[in-house]
């Protein structure tokens, strides 16, 4: 009976397991074939406890046996004990190797998991850490994301301060250029890569700078495009030297096309290019046109004038990196030669060997002929200075000392020109009391001449007319200094002095003698009347004649600078009176008028005026421009003097008819005259030398259109 019930519970007991077991089936995913192997196992366990249990039943027992074959023992120990063991053995079996394959599966799981735990980290160290800038997100959509480098090149501090910044904001609110970001997205829509988008993004702080953006889009199932990635690069430094090499570039064809020097430039293997600077100085009309024709002949070296030069040229540039100052001769278009200056640049590359050139050709054609005209120009200077009979030496300013002279000037003054060059004049041959020796200060005048005088070698001097000169020569100032011995016109003014007061004095004595013989007719009381009239007339006359052979002396001693002037108080108009008392005949036979006021009133008889000066030269000067006027002035003319007294006195004369215009600018120079048989040109000449020798003032203004003359006197008081 104990067993029976030992037999039931264990028997409940297994088909509880068998429950659990079943109810457990649903969660097993690995090793259900064991699985099922283990639930056949227990119902064969569960089929043989039943067994054992009915035969435990005395009801029952030996029902399964009647037959003599014992298939309680059959069922009960073979199909449920034995069964179950084998079942449950291949079910734990199935299961123990499905458990290690889970394991092996699951141990490789791991390994791909860490592998792609491993690599979404280093996914989002580059997202984090890429230098460029990421945008990604939904196309057209409103979740964008940003990388930190992204934030970084918007000058934000960090991804959440351009995200905090961000808020509240349309997507995009950092493209300058809306229009652009809208293309773009339309692009994305369409296409799967969009690449190369150049525009500007807003900085946080306002500023703008150029971004380089490639655009990628993914696909869903249907090929529509959902899902975009953006990589951005700031581009400002490089888009500002893209624009600075295209400024470069842009100045520097500028520079070609523009250059006032022909360049000529290539390859050493390769043909050559022209500007047009270099067409138009070979007479054509462009680059391309001397191109063409260069082409046509097959020779790109066919302008050159003497080929020799060209090989001298090439050879130089094999061996030199630059050439500078090479002359020689091109041919124009029309076959003249003309000189040309070339300079040249070699460029190499990293291992030295020459590969590309540059030439730069300037015209000095007129510089060459020019050089050779002042060759030749001084070619014949020198020529001239041998040949001139005057002294010619050229003086430095700064160190004032002679650096050229002739050869006149050493004959002169007794020097070779060794004894000479690098001297100053004042150590040699000049007096250092002269006032310009050595030259002339250039601050104050531009020429300078007078008389000097010069010491020969052997310490005898001669008198010599010299003139200092400023002169400019290669850009360096100079003082020409020439002089020219005047010793023979010296002596010859000597003997015109001897023989002038040989005259003079034999001219004195007859005047004397007649001025004396009148004088005692007119101690005789016996006559009277007209007689005695004519004598005191003689008499004045002779005195007259004294006085002007007198005046020829004055007159030299004036322009040699010697007069000695010592006024007098004197009747200015008793000297106007005398002398035209000496002209009334003439004035009487032209039919002419003198009309003279004095500060604006009428003049008459006992007029008077005080002043100073002497007699004879105040009645030269008169007689001389009263004279002039009546003999310019026509029958019945009217000669008007107007004397003003404001400080100075003023006399104006004027008179009808103007001076002649070939001789108005020298119209008080010596032996200047026009019109007139017997005219010296003496007489408006003394008029200036008086003037000047009395401290006065003397010019002319004459009119065609007046036909009138005005000569205005100014004397001192």
């Amino acid at each position: 009976m104990l067993s029976l019930v030992f037999e039931t519970l264990t028997a409940l007991a297994v088909l509880i397991i068998l429950i659990l077991i079943v109810r457990k089936d649903d969660d097993v995913v690995f090793g259900r074939k064991g699985w099922l192997f283990f639930k056949l196992g227990i119902l064969c366990l569960l089929f043989g406890l039943f067994v054992g249990i009915i035969n435990s039943i005395p009801a029952f027992k030996g029902t399964l046996s009647n037959s003599g074959f014992p298939l309680s023992v059959i069922f009960e120990k073979g199909i449920g004990y034995f069964g179950a063991f084998v079942l449950i053995a291949i079910g734990l079996k199935l299961r123990l190797d499905d458990l290690h394959e889970r394991y092996e599966n699951n141990k490789a799981l791991s390994k791909k998991e860490r592998a792609l735990q491993i690599t979404e980290e280093g996914r989002r160290l580059i997202y984090d850490n890429s230098p460029m800038g990421i945008i990604h997100g939904l196309i057209g959509g409103s979740l964008v994301e940003h990388n930190r480098t992204f934030a970084t090149m918007l000058a934000y501090d960090s991804l959440d301060d351009f995200e905090q910044t961000a808020q509240g904001k349309p997507e995009g609110f950092y493209w300058n250029d809306q229009s652009s970001l809208r293309h773009v997205i339309e692009r994305l829509k369409k296409e799967r890569e969009v690449k190369g988008i150049r525009t500007q993004f807003i900085r946080k702080d306002g500023s703008l700078f150029w971004a380089l953006l490639d655009f990628t889009a993914l696909a869903d199932r249907n090929g529509v495009n959902y899902y975009f990635f953006g990589f951005a690069s700031d581009i400002d430094d490089q888009f500002s030297a893209m624009h600075k090499l295209a400024e470069s570039e842009r100045r520097l064809k500028l520079l070609y096309d523009n250059a006032p020097a022909g360049i000529v430039h290539g390859g050493f293997n390769q043909p050559p290019e022209y500007n047009d600077e270099f067409a138009r100085l070979l007479g054509y009309e462009s680059a391309e046109e001397f191109a063409t024709v260069s082409e046509s002949k097959g020779d790109h070296s066919f302008f050159w004038h003497d080929q020799m030069d060209l090989e001298k040229l090439l050879q130089l540039m094999q061996g030199e990196a630059r050439v500078a100052g090479l002359e020689t001769r091109f041919k124009r278009k029309d076959g003249t030669p003309i000189w040309v200056q070339i300079d040249t640049a070699v460029l190499t590359d990293a291992k030295g060997e020459k590969q590309y050139y540059y030439c730069f050709i300037l015209d000095i054609d007129g510089r060459k002929h020019a050089v050779e005209r002042v060759i030749e120009s001084e070619h014949r200077l020198k020529t001239l200075m041998k040949a001139m009979p005057l002294g010619i030496y050229l003086v430095n300013t700064e160190s004032l000392l002679i650096e050229e002279i002739n050869p006149a000037a050493l004959e002169m003054t007794g020097y070779t020109r060794g004894e000479l060059i690098g001297n100053t004049s004042c150590d040699k041959f000049c007096l250092k009391s002269e006032p310009f020796c050595g030259g002339l200060d250039p601050k104050d005048v531009s020429v300078l001449s007078g008389e000097v005088s010069i010491t020969r070698k052997d310490g005898t001097e001669f008198p010599a007319i010299k003139t200092v000169s400023k002169v400019h020569i290669l850009g360096e100032e100079y003082m020409l200094e020439t002089f020219i011995d005047i010793s023979e016109q010296k002596r010859l003014e000597q003997l015109r002095e001897d023989v002038d007061r040989i005259v003079r004095h034999d001219l004195k004595s007859p005047v004397i003698g007649v001025i004396n013989a009148s004088t005692l007719a007119l101690m005789e009381e016996s006559i009277q009347g007209e007689a005695r009239e004519m004598l005191e007339a003689i008499q004045v006359q002779g005195n007259r004649v004294l006085d002007m052979i007198g005046m020829s002396l004055n007159m030299y001693k004036m322009e040699a600078g010697t007069y000695e002037y010592l006024p007098e108080p004197l009747d200015l108009m008793e000297q106007i009176r005398l002398v035209l008392s000496d002209l009334e005949g003439t004035l009487r036979i032209l039919g002419i008028t003198v009309y003279m006021t004095i500060d604006g009133l009428a003049t008459n008889a006992k007029s008077t005026l005080p002043t100073s000066g002497t007699p004879i030269l105040l009645q030269s000067l008169l007689a001389n421009l009263l004279s002039n006027a009546a003999e310019a002035a026509s029958f019945g003319d009217t000669i008007t003097i107007a004397i003003t007294t404001n400080g100075d006195i003023t006399l104006i004369i004027a008179n009808p008819g103007a001076v002649p215009e070939e001789i108005r600018d020298t119209f008080f120079d010596k032996y200047v005259t026009s019109g007139k048989a017997t005219g010296t040109g003496l007489g408006t000449y003394s008029a200036r030398l008086i003037a000047n020798t009395i401290g006065g003032d003397i010019n002319m203004q004459t009119s065609d259109e007046k036909d009138m003359t005005t000569i205005t006197v100014t004397l001192p008081t």
